[in-house]
């Protein structure tokens, strides 16, 4: 608190405790102004705060919204390629499926032939050992 000095000439015309009272005064005027004057800047500055949070809020929920989108851009495309991929996957198989199936006709035919061939020997070694018996 500052000290306030009257000068020599309002001392005499006020006296000691006009003196005192006057400076009483004055210092109970300046807390009150000082009082004022930090009510005003605290409603200020929480005003400015209040508007820049709002705005700070304001900017995350964009930001958010951003990347919620590209989020979901990225899943969707995601999704897309996984679809082309299995369905490129199913179609690899479901070819390959019919080369085996093929391959395995072949072999049955072949065995089939081949069957044939010892049967018919088979027959003929049997027919030849009974005539041989016969004879």
């Amino acid at each position: 608190m500052p000290v306030l000095t009257v000068e020599k000439p309002l001392q005499k015309v006020l006296g000691d405790v006009g003196v005192d009272s006057l400076i009483k005064l004055l210092n109970q005027s300046q807390k009150e102004q000082k009082q004022h004057i930090l009510e005003f800047v605290e409603d200020k500055f929480e005003r400015r705060l209040t508007e820049e949070i709002f705005g700070v809020k304001e900017k995350i929920t964009e930001e958010i919204s951003g990347v919620n989108e590209r989020i979901t851009k990225g899943i969707s495309g995601m999704n897309d390629r996984i679809t082309k991929e299995i369905s490129g996957v199913n179609e690899r198989m479901t070819q390959m499926e019919k080369n085996l199936l093929v391959n395995d006709q072949k072999i049955h035919s072949k065995l089939l032939i081949w069957m044939f061939v010892f049967w018919i020997t088979q027959i003929g070694t049997i027919a030849g050992l009974i005539i041989a018996f016969l004879k």
